[in-house]
């Protein structure tokens, strides 16, 4: 009887241990997670805000720039709206190539390679 007492306190000791250690982990990987949504939260509201000012000011463009030309080159109108036309259509596509690109970046990388490392550790232990 004397040698179980010793034993039940070192196995204890080892599940507040264990379950100690199981916190830590689930407390660092929702530190983890709050921060990355944060960053997240920042960057999408810079892309938004960034949006919005893009769009007004490139709204603007097209409309006076080409006026101004067509006015200039009145005779000319034809080649000059086929300019503007061809050179608004390079610039989308390279926005939307830009676009395309920033939105690829997956959302909440750390956090998830983190739990895959958790996971595989995991699966290695057993």
């Amino acid at each position: 009887m004397a040698d179980s007492a010793p034993a039940d306190s070192g196995l204890f000791a080892s599940l507040r241990g264990l379950a100690g250690t199981f916190w830590a982990i689930v407390q660092n990987r929702v530190e983890l997670f709050a921060l990355e949504a944060r960053a997240e939260r920042t960057r999408l509201a810079t892309i938004l805000i960034g949006s919005v000012i893009l769009l007004m000011t490139a709204f603007v463009c097209m409309l006076i720039i080409p006026a101004l030309f067509l006015a200039a080159f009145w005779e000319e109108r034809v080649w000059v709206l086929l300019a503007f036309s061809i050179l608004y259509l390079a610039i989308m596509v390279v926005a939307a190539l830009i676009i395309r690109r920033r939105t690829q970046e997956p959302i909440f990388g750390e956090t998830i390679t983190q739990l895959k490392k958790d996971q595989q550790w995991l699966m290695r232990r057993k």
